[in-house]
């Protein structure tokens, strides 16, 4: 199975030398299910997404023609973004609006493949997401050989990169299945790569208003 994880095995060896990288997702819902999610990305100079896009890009014009190749659908719009570098990493922060939640399923993110699903609940709103992205079969390497080097990657190179996801609602987060809920109204999950490369996905899940 094709692993759909980004910032992994494709730029292992860049990861191996730069270090930590840092992912995030916030999206957050207005009381009428509009919105924003803004992602942004702390790592190395240069990796290689799926074989396709360089990431980061060298300037913010390539950065925003890329963010809107990828994500800019029917309904959802590039609001800014911006580009920052600093001693062989980069900084990536870029933000999106969106007329429904669902009208991100479409777009081509650069972690996993991302579907979300919503709908009113009380005077609020039931959301969930589903983000493929492990395999199912890392945890039952072929060989010796094969065992080894997974070893090896999940300890220098998939334990530093952290992954955040964060829902956020106007007034409150009634219950979900958050790792933890900020300011009483935003639902956070954190991982780190190696948490995830054995699951094929993982499901958020918050009601809030």
């Amino acid at each position: 199975m094709r692993s759909s994880v980004v910032l992994a095995l494709s730029a292992l060896v860049g990861l191996w030398v730069t270090g930590c990288v840092e992912y995030e997702e916030h999206v957050s819902i207005r009381p009428d299910g509009t919105g924003t999610i803004r992602v942004l990305y702390t790592g190395p100079d240069h990796l290689t997404i799926d074989g396709r896009d360089s990431f980061p890009p060298d300037d913010e014009e390539e950065l925003a023609r890329l963010v809107k190749k990828r994500y800019v659908r029917p309904g959802v719009q590039l609001l800014e973004s911006s580009l920052r570098a600093r001693d062989g990493r980069k900084m990536v922060d870029f933000t999106l609006s969106f007329d429904r939640l669902t009208s991100l399923n479409e777009a081509d993110p650069y972690f996993g493949k991302w579907r979300f699903a919503i709908w009113p609940e009380g005077k609020g709103w039931n959301v969930r997401r589903w983000i493929e992205v492990g395999e199912a079969e890392w945890d039952e390497p072929r060989t010796e050989v094969e065992r080894r080097v997974k070893e090896l990657l999940a300890d220098n190179v998939l334990n530093n990169v952290h992954l955040r996801f964060e829902v956020a609602f106007s007034s409150q987060v009634r219950e979900g299945n958050a790792h933890w809920v900020r300011a009483g109204k935003v639902a956070v999950w954190t991982y780190r790569l190696s948490d995830l490369i054995s699951q094929e996905r993982i499901v958020h899940e918050v009601v809030g208003y």
